[in-house]
């Protein structure tokens, strides 16, 4: 009997006149518990029964579509893969703002130097006094500070 039934399953399955998910069931039903062997058997008959196929047809029908899947893989590609992915632009960009913050303020030092080199181009013994107080040698230096 058990030859019967499996031979049964073969030769509907050579037929085409079941699915796969039914192929399934049937093998569970009578007993198979190798579906392998029954896939094995159906592929050498020209026939295929894929086991994914109920788990695809699960899957809602525009998430099926293959513009869909293609656009979501170029999609997921562009984000996390790319050369140029938003991860990468994201701290690319962060660091654009960096050298942006740090170039503001090698320009205000620009500009400070540039007056100091003015400064000392006018009096230079002010500028020296001032900065690194120097003094002759029978003069007292008194430094006072504002707060």
């Amino acid at each position: 009997m058990y030859v019967n039934l499996f031979s049964s399953t073969l030769l509907a399955c050579r037929n085409n006149l079941i699915t796969e998910s039914n192929a399934m069931l049937l093998c569970t039903w009578r007993g198979f518990a190798n579906f392998a062997a029954v896939n094995q058997n159906c592929a050498s008959m020209g026939t295929y029964i894929n086991p994914l196929k109920p788990l695809w047809r699960s899957i809602p029908a525009p998430l099926r579509n293959r513009y869909f899947v293609v656009l979501g893989v170029f999609v997921f590609w562009m984000i996390f893969i790319d050369k140029h992915s938003i991860t990468t632009q994201y701290s690319l960009g962060q660091a654009l703002k960096k050298i942006a913050a740090d170039r503001q303020v090698y320009e205000a030092q620009i500009v400070k130097a540039r007056q100091d080199r003015k400064d000392l181009d006018v009096n230079k013994e002010k500028y020296a006094r001032e900065r690194y107080y120097m003094h002759k040698s029978d003069e007292d230096v008194f430094v006072i500070e504002e707060q």
